[in-house]
């Protein structure tokens, strides 16, 4: 796999602190108070100052004793590539939490998720508290091993926060309910992936009620749901869905393709979407032919026919691998060249 570009997201710089650079190791760290490496990311969190780094090798790190509360700015990131540091918890509580607006500006990237040990986990894997805004990049929430864990009740739960997620993967999970559970104010979704997952209760892999997100060169393929839509969007509130495939997902309960569940309003806005049945959408540019997603659930064949078909007015510079969308974008989260 191609080396990721990581985005140019730090958390906001103070002017008159330098930031330091924690380091956390779970094999070879300790607790020392004056360690140079520390054993666990909480410890490291609790001694961080407003704007820190902090730096976790490559490897599983065990998050003993369940969730890590952020409660000021930080980078909190993996070392290598393509998401060579996963973190697990050991109980059946979140992984992280980031309280209300004292933890602004803070950046997950490079990282993967892989969720609670317990099959009765009922916490979302991030969850921010009212009024933070934060951004997660290059993150990886997916089951490790052979079959999918039931993972949470709601991967990803925000209540009045305004989070961005460029690049990020929900692949291979067994949820409870809802993968990504939106609530309450602006949400920014690019180049996202959320694909062969499976729901085993009524809910929905991306579900945005009272809030105004905006999605963009997004991928939802090959989901199996209990019941109900893979997107779903509530009526009387601005969205924007654009770029993005919404195609393959199974609905359990009838058999059939259940892609979308959106209330058609002028307050929406739809652009160049792949999915079915389409008839009645508003918006132009709209692809109702076979995107030819892969079984990886986000690559798109050569014959694909989001091939060159994305509005470039509303594209991002670079697709979820680092590759350059050029003048030609695919649409959904991966870009395939055009000659």
């Amino acid at each position: 796999m191609k080396r990721l570009v990581m985005a140019v997201l730090t958390a906001a710089a103070s002017p008159c602190v330098t930031a330091a650079t924690l380091y956390v190791d779970y094999e070879n760290g300790t607790a020392a108070e004056e360690s140079a490496t520390f054993k666990t990311l909480a410890y490291a969190v609790g001694k961080a100052n407003p704007n820190d780094e902090i730096v976790l090798a490559k490897g599983t790190h065990v998050l003993a004793g369940g969730t890590v509360t952020v409660g000021v700015p930080l980078t909190i990131r993996g070392e290598g590539e393509n998401w060579e540091t996963i973190l697990v918890s050991d109980k059946t509580v979140r992984t992280f939490g980031f309280t209300k607006a004292s933890a602004d500006g803070s950046l997950l990237h490079n990282l993967t998720l892989a969720g609670s040990k317990s099959p009765e986990d009922n916490y979302s894997e991030i969850y921010l508290q009212p009024n933070c805004a934060m951004t997660v990049s290059n993150v990886v929430y997916r089951s490790v091993g052979a079959n999918p864990t039931a993972c949470t009740k709601s991967n990803l739960i925000y209540n009045e926060a305004s989070p961005t997620f460029k690049n990020f993967w929900m692949t291979n999970c067994l949820l409870n309910a809802y993968g990504v559970y939106l609530r309450t104010g602006p949400h920014l979704f690019e180049n996202c992936v959320f694909s062969n997952n499976r729901t085993t209760v009524a809910g929905n892999v991306f579900y945005a009620g009272w809030c105004t997100p905006v999605i963009r060169h997004c991928t939802f393929a090959n989901n199996r749901l209990y019941s109900g839509a893979a997107f779903f969007v509530t009526s009387g509130y601005a969205a924007k869905l654009e770029n993005s495939i919404v195609w393959g997902n199974i609905s359990e309960d009838t058999g059939l393709e259940n892609n979308t569940s959106v209330t058609i309003a002028t307050t929406k806005t739809f652009k160049n979407v792949c999915t079915r049945p389409i008839d009645g959408w508003n918006g132009t540019g709209h692809v109702a032919q076979d995107p030819c997603v892969a079984a990886d659930g986000y690559t798109v064949s050569l014959a694909s026919s989001c091939r060159g078909a994305a509005d470039p007015t509303c594209t991002t510079e670079f697709d979820i691998l680092g590759t350059p969308r050029g003048a030609k974008p695919t649409i959904g989260a991966y870009q395939q060249p055009v000659a």
